[in-house]
C-alpha cells in the first residue's frame, strides 16, 4: 500500500503542475509588461490547482486515510489478549 500511495504522489508531481507559476508564466508576464507597459491579466480559474491536480492529490489523501483507518480497526479488532482470554475461557468452560 506504501509503493502505491508513493506511486501516485510521484506521479502527481511528475505529471501535473502543482507550482502556478513556472518559467513560462513567468516569460509571459515579463514579454506583456515590456510590451503593453502593464502586468499581464490572469483570470481566477488560472490560479491554484486544476480540477485534475485536486482530484489526484484528493484521490492521495483518501487512500492514505484509508489505509489508516484500516490499520487501526485490524490493530484493535484482532488484540491478543482478548484471543488468550477467549482460549481461556473456552477451556474453562468445556472442563465443566
Amino acid at each position: 500500500m506504501k509503493k502505491l500511495i508513493s506511486g501516485l504522489l510521484i506521479a502527481t508531481f511528475l505529471t501535473f503542475n502543482i507550482f502556478p507559476t513556472d518559467k513560462f508564466d513567468r516569460i509571459a508576464d515579463k514579454t506583456c509588461k515590456k510590451i503593453t507597459g502593464q502586468e499581464l491579466v490572469v483570470s481566477a480559474e488560472d490560479t491554484g490547482l486544476s480540477t485534475g491536480e485536486k482530484v489526484i492529490l484528493g484521490t492521495a489523501g483518501a487512500a492514505v486515510v484509508g489505509y489508516g483507518a484500516y490499520k487501526l480497526y485490524k490493530h484493535f479488532k484482532n488484540d491478543k489478549y482478548d484471543k488468550i482470554a477467549d482460549k481461556a475461557y473456552e477451556k474453562i468452560v468445556n472442563k465443566n
